[in-house]
């Protein structure tokens, strides 16, 4: 069996490439190229039209970082607005806080489905 590498190309010059071990999903939506795989090192990765969105080992350090900081300088943040965040990990940090009310506005809902399932943590 071939070995299959997922390759992101940012800029021209810098490239990321991740080993495959299992892909679980992968299809066209009305909006977007969705993939998600399994890897040795990262476990599932979310990727969107190429782009690596979140991984399983690190996305913490990016949804923890989106949600806390604004909400801890703020001090009394009663309502949220997410735009975009399917993967719900933003969700997830903005539900530790004592907010009355949290709205998730998401222009592809079968990120959100595949998400669920295939990312529930």
């Amino acid at each position: 069996m071939t070995e299959r590498w997922f390759s992101e190309t940012l800029f021209p010059d810098f490239r990321q490439v991740y080993q495959v071990s299992k892909i679980l999903y992968e299809d066209k939506t009305e909006f977007q190229d969705v993939m998600i795989f399994e890897t040795p090192r990262f476990g599932r990765v979310l990727a969107l039209d190429g782009i690596i969105q979140t991984t399983e080992l690190d996305e913490f350090c990016y949804h923890e970082m989106i949600a806390h900081v604004p909400l801890f300088a703020h001090g009394e943040v009663r309502k949220v607005l997410i735009i975009g965040g399917g993967d719900g990990g933003a969700l997830e940090e903005v539900l530790k806080h004592p907010v009355e009310t949290v709205a998730m506005v998401e222009l592809d809902d079968t990120v959100v489905r595949l998400c669920r399932e295939y990312l529930p943590g």
